[in-house]
């Protein structure tokens, strides 16, 4: 899992009973991954300098249930 890798413990997470993973750098970034059988999606979502007022993985949340529910049509 790309997180733990370079420093973020990512913590396991399910999207509409897919399996996943996600890590954060509070405040700068968050990512997620999904597996799908043998394929997955990843996405990582950084604010730079402008870092959101509240949870960063909110956005990156919304994207992934979004390409899961579009997936399993």
């Amino acid at each position: 899992q790309g997180s733990g890798g370079i420093g973020r413990t990512p913590e396991s997470i399910e999207i509409d009973g897919n399996p996943g993973f996600q890590g954060s750098i509070p405040g700068r970034l968050c990512e997620i991954g999904v597996q799908f059988g043998d394929d997955f999606f990843h996405w990582s979502v950084s604010y730079g300098g402008f870092a959101p007022a509240g949870d960063v993985c909110a956005a990156a949340r919304e994207l992934s249930e979004i390409t899961v529910s579009r997936l399993q049509k």
